[in-house]
């Protein structure tokens, strides 16, 4: 099933981001979505995730208008 998902979720990113366009994905640990992305998208891996969204969060405060859903 995570297998089915990551590639699900690879497909929509390559088919959405643009070129000159920067994404967050927040996944756990057990995916692998990066295996399936085009080599031209660069993925960075953040340690201690959970300050990383707190922090996200406070500087974010209208994160729907950005069409981000948590």
């Amino acid at each position: 099933m995570l297998l089915r998902r990551d590639r699900y979720i690879a497909k929509q990113i390559s088919q959405t981001l643009k070129d000159d366009e920067t994404g967050i994905l927040i996944m756990g640990a057990n995916h692998n979505v990066d295996d399936y992305l085009p080599k031209g998208i660069k993925v960075f891996y953040l340690k201690k995730s959970d300050k990383f969204l707190a922090n996200f969060l406070k500087r974010m405060p209208n994160l729907y208008r950005l069409g981000i859903y948590i």
